[in-house]
């Protein structure tokens, strides 16, 4: 234990502040350096108060022996997200995915790679106050999810990530067309409430759950739901995508540096833990993701 806390939830705290940071030296240097950096504490605040929700409503609950939490969300799990939001962001724009197809697949990308995360963390139990609790815990609606996870959550994440990606690409159109500064400044954090309204409307429970024409935690409509969300996601990438210049990894390294980080600690952390109802989500996913994004490299370094 460290500070309280298990020493694998730790380091993942350590690893989730340094990519935070990486994200924001990086988008310091971007144009406009300020708003992209408010883009990602807008997004820490928009997701830390839908986290914060689902644990109110008993979705699900975090182990609350942390470091640092807003509320009762470890603060490490809304950086992880902003930097896998920001990574998946800076791939769509380096790909030429248009405008109206990037919250989807920003939204895909975001959510097949908590399909390592997730079961990883679920997995890395410790007894805490005498009980066995993973980095975060579900409330059980159902037998045969997806390794721990109820199969609603990776919609839930795409969709996360779709809201706050279009409110983001409505804030630079606002502040193109317009030139006001304090645009740039409140669309994210505007946006971030915006997106929080839409998660938690009729829209939203349809698109993770097929209410009102399913019970809300059927197993099929939830599967089903998540094969037409992520057939939109991965089929607006296929056939959008268009990589027609190298990627310069001293400019482009979020896309890249992000993934294999949090793939590659859920990895070592579910082999050295010997977790092994995580071994084949976790491998197989990050293969995947990785195989993609080490396609992306090399297809642009031929143009």
């Amino acid at each position: 234990m460290i500070f309280g806390t298990p020493i694998t939830w730790f380091i993942v705290e350590i690893i989730a502040a340094i990519l935070f940071l990486v994200c924001i030296v990086h988008a310091s240097r971007q144009e406009h350096g300020i708003q992209r950096i408010l883009e990602l504490l807008g997004f820490v605040f928009y997701a830390a108060i839908f986290e914060n929700i689902g644990v109110f409503t008993q979705i699900y609950d975090y182990n609350l022996n942390r470091v640092m939490l807003i509320g009762k969300v470890p603060i490490e799990i809304l950086l992880i997200e902003a930097v896998i939001f920001y990574a998946s962001f800076q791939l769509v724009t380096k790909i030429h995915i248009p405008d109206w197809g990037k919250p989807f697949v920003v939204g895909f990308l975001s959510s097949f790679q908590d399909m390592s995360l997730d079961p990883a963390a679920v997995f890395d139990l410790h007894r805490l106050d005498g009980a066995l609790s993973g980095q975060w815990n579900w409330t059980a609606r159902y037998d045969g999810a997806f390794f721990g996870i109820p199969f609603f959550n990776f919609s839930g994440w795409m969709y996360l990530m779709t809201y706050y990606t279009a409110a983001i690409l409505v804030g630079r159109w606002l502040y193109a067309r317009y030139k006001k500064e304090i645009i740039g400044y409140l669309c994210p954090f505007v946006g971030g409430l915006v997106g929080v309204v839409l998660l938690v409307s009729p829209l939203t429970q349809f698109l993770l759950f097929v209410m009102p024409f399913f019970p809300i935690y059927t197993r099929g409509a939830e599967i089903a739901i998540l094969a037409a969300n992520f057939a939109v996601g991965l089929g607006i990438l296929l056939r959008y995508q268009k990589i027609d210049s190298p990627v310069d990894l001293k400019v482009d390294y979020p896309i890249f540096i992000i993934p294999l980080i949090l793939h590659g600690f859920d990895i070592l952390l579910v082999f050295a833990l010997q977790l092994e109802a995580a071994y084949i989500p976790v491998v197989a996913v990050s293969l995947v993701h990785m195989g993609y994004l080490g396609f992306v490299y090399l297809k642009g370094r031929r143009q």
